[in-house]
C-alpha cells in the first residue's frame, strides 16, 4: 500500500500519513468485524472459547496482530489474530458439519455486510448532503477504502487454501474419503507455498495473479452491492 501511494504521485508526507491512518483504521475495523463474526457465531452455536478469551468483541485491539498489520501496509499481505474455536462444543444444531460451515463463513459474511453498509452510506451521503461540506470528501474517501478492503478480505478468505476460511469451508463439506486421500494431503502441504508464491510474484511484476483471483471471487458480491445501491437510489429519486 505504501509503495502504491508513492507511485500514485502523492508526495506530501502529511497527506501520505493521513491516507495510511485511514487505511489502518479501515483495516482494523474490517479485521475486527471479521473475527468478531467467527467468535459470535461460535457462541451462538454453543462454543464460548473465543468469548472466554475476550475475543467476542468489536474492539480492534483484541484482533490485530501488529506484525501482520505492518506486513499488510508495507508489502500488501498480512494477517490478524485468528479466533480460537472448539467445534466439539457446538451443540445448538444437530449437524456438526452445518455448524462448522456457519462459523467458517461468518467472517466473510461480516465483510460482505460491512462492504454493503459502507456503499449504502456512501450513496446516501452523495445523494442527500451538500458536497461542498468540508468533511464530505474525507468521509467519502474513508468509505471507499473501507468498502474495498472488506471486499478484498472477502475474496481473499474464500480462496480454498489453508488456513483461510474458504479452505475450512471446503474441508467441512468434502467427503471424508477425499479428505484422507494422498492428493488432499499433498495439497494441504503445498497449497500455502502456492499462496506465498502468488504474493511474491505480485510484488515482482505489475500484474498480480492473486489480485485477479480475489477480484474474480469478490465480483458477484460486488454486483449484489451495486444492485442494492441502485435500488436505494431509485427509491430516493
Amino acid at each position: 500500500m505504501l509503495f502504491s501511494l508513492l507511485n500514485s504521485g502523492i508526495s506530501d508526507p502529511k497527506e501520505i500519513a493521513f491516507v495510511i491512518i485511514m487505511y489502518f483504521l479501515a483495516l482494523s475495523l474490517a479485521f475486527a468485524g471479521h473475527e468478531f463474526a467467527h467468535a459470535f457465531s461460535a457462541h451462538l452455536l454453543g462454543d464460548d472459547t473465543a468469548k472466554n478469551l475476550g475475543r467476542m468483541t468489536l474492539n480492534p485491539l483484541a484482533h490485530i496482530d501488529l506484525k501482520g498489520m505492518i506486513f499488510l501496509i508495507l508489502l500488501g499481505f498480512g494477517w490478524g489474530k485468528p479466533v480460537p474455536v472448539n467445534p466439539g462444543n457446538y451443540d445448538k444444531l444437530k449437524s456438526k458439519k452445518l455448524s462448522n460451515v456457519i462459523v467458517d463463513l461468518s467472517g466473510v459474511f461480516a465483510n460482505f455486510i460491512m462492504a454493503l453498509i459502507a456503499a449504502i452510506v456512501y450513496v446516501l451521503i452523495a445523494a442527500l448532503t451538500d458536497h461542498s461540506i468540508i468533511w464530505f470528501s474525507l468521509i467519502r474517501q474513508f468509505l471507499s477504502i473501507f468498502h474495498a478492503i472488506n471486499l478484498t478480505l472477502l475474496g481473499f478468505n474464500l480462496i480454498p487454501i489453508p488456513p483461510l476460511d474458504g479452505f475450512n469451508f471446503w474441508v467441512g463439506v468434502l467427503p471424508v474419503r477425499f479428505r484422507y486421500s494422498n492428493f488432499f494431503r499433498k495439497y494441504v502441504q503445498f497449497a500455502p507455498m502456492i499462496l506465498f508464491g502468488l504474493i511474491i510474484l505480485g510484488m515482482l511484476i505489475r500484474l498480480s495473479a492473486l489480485s485477479l483471483i480475489i477480484e474474480f471471487i469478490s465480483w458477484p458480491f460486488e454486483k449484489v452491492i451495486e444492485l442494492i445501491c441502485s435500488l436505494i437510489l431509485m427509491l430516493i429519486n
